[in-house]
């Protein structure tokens, strides 16, 4: 089972992760502020997300949440940020999901489980975005725990 069938989500020539694939060309893998920019431009596009402040100590993560008064839900469900541990400079983007759905979203290749949370909630951390591959399973991953953080 693929990502997008394991959430019916629709991956579209306008997408973000496709603008991505396609702006990398020839020249490899890479990241950068204007490649995250475009993550954080087309998450703050979706309905109800709002980005949360976060403290010092997090450094470069950024945090973003269903903020949706009509359907009463506030619900931090995205965080991306700079992992420089070992000397490694890359790119981690974790989202929460539901417990039930994390075996599925290792099998698809967003990522791995990382953290448990209370509720029966897992964080999963995806792969570097600067790695094409991984990319491709963004889209599904992030609109995937958007949906749950809206339901």
């Amino acid at each position: 089972m693929s990502g997008d069938e394991l959430h019916g989500a629709r991956v579209g020539d306008r997408s973000w992760a496709s603008r991505l694939i396609r702006s990398r060309g020839r020249d490899g893998p890479r990241h950068n502020a204007g490649t995250f920019g475009g993550l954080h431009e087309w998450v703050l596009g979706l309905p109800w997300v709002v980005e949360r402040p976060a403290t010092q100590r997090q450094g470069d993560v950024r945090l973003f949440a269903v903020d949706c008064k009509p359907l009463g839900r506030r619900q931090v469900w995205l965080t991306t940020g700079a992992d420089q541990e070992d000397g490694r400079d890359e790119v981690t983007v974790s989202v929460v999901l539901p417990e039930e759905l994390s075996s599925l979203a290792e099998s698809a290749g967003w990522g791995v489980v990382t953290g448990e949370l209370p509720a029966g909630h897992v964080i999963v951390t995806s792969q570097s975005p600067s790695d094409v591959r991984a990319t491709r399973h963004l889209e599904p991953m992030l609109l995937a725990a958007y949906s749950y953080a809206l339901s």
